[in-house]
């Protein structure tokens, strides 16, 4: 399993322009538990799950921020602007 994910991490990473960039938009819980909603399907990761995640597929964190004037009762919503890693080509 792990060596299908690289390989398929290095054609997904070639496929980007030279510069180009992978933006990620999402939910995340604010406790380190993942969430799933069995109503909706949904599945809702901690921000650390993300960094861990990123880093294991071979990119490279460029910035993130976290969406402001957003309601409490709501998840928190990241951004996450990605390159892949110089390490990339070499999997």
């Amino acid at each position: 399993m792990q060596k299908q994910f690289e390989q398929e991490n290095v054609v997904f990473s070639a496929s980007l322009k030279d510069g180009g960039m992978i933006v990620v938009k999402e939910n995340c819980t604010r406790t380190n538990a993942v969430d799933n909603d069995s109503e909706d399907s949904s599945i809702t990761r901690p921000f650390a799950h993300f960094l861990s995640l990123f880093t294991r597929a071979g990119l490279k964190i460029v910035k993130y921020v976290k969406q402001k004037r957003f309601p409490k009762e709501l998840y928190p919503v990241w951004c996450f602007a990605l390159k892949p890693s110089e390490k990339t080509g070499d999997i």
